[in-house]
């Protein structure tokens, strides 16, 4: 496929110097699952591979125009920098093995990761509710929605996240940087077999 990891792919083969050819059954870039894609840029992983692959990916997002040698004056897509949280609840043990390993992962890999207990939660976003909603319910059980008495012990925030403006206009880019740099494309086309 040529979305944005099919043509993120083809860019970087280019860039070793080998031949690509770019087979997508849609008519352009990233008219696939990257057209639904929600585009977020965060790190939170728990493995220190998976953070590190997401911070290095974070740096091409930033300096994306540099990333594709893209030229003056071409239409980019832009990283929104709003940051990311993940919220620690007490009463899930299974959260609570995630955020240690998230936030173990983050630091191993020099990522900026804070901790906010409730009360800089309140302080920073005084309209977020710190009720907590664990456990899950169903959404045809008559509780679905409701808090369970409890509070959020706090969370984790990311300040070096957010999301892509336009995924598809993200394909797009990154396909036209292969395209200069040489790169086939075969568009509305299927691979059929591949002969060696």
């Amino acid at each position: 496929g040529a979305g944005v990891i099919g043509a993120s792919c083809a860019l970087e083969l280019r860039r070793l110097g080998l031949s690509t050819l770019s087979v997508d059954a849609n008519p352009s870039p990233g008219y696939g699952s990257t057209s639904s894609s929600s585009a977020i840029i965060r790190h939170f992983y728990s493995l220190e591979d998976s953070a590190r692959l997401a911070w290095e990916g974070y740096h091409c997002w930033r300096a994306w125009a540099d990333h594709l040698e893209a030229p003056r004056g071409e239409e980019l897509c832009e990283l929104v920098e709003v940051g990311c949280s993940a919220v620690d609840t007490p009463r899930s043990p299974a959260g609570q093995t995630y955020l240690a390993r998230v936030r173990g992962a983050m630091e191993a890999c020099s990522i900026p990761v804070e901790y906010w207990d409730e009360a800089e939660i309140r302080r920073r976003m005084p309209y977020m509710s710190t009720g907590a909603y664990f456990p899950p319910r169903r959404v045809d059980d008559d509780r679905f929605g409701e808090e369970t008495g409890s509070s959020i012990s706090g969370l984790l925030f990311c300040a070096q996240a957010g999301y892509v403006n336009d995924p598809q206009l993200a394909a797009r880019n990154v396909a036209d940087a292969v395209a200069r740099r040489g790169g086939d494309f075969r568009w509305r086309a299927r691979v059929q077999r591949i002969l060696r």
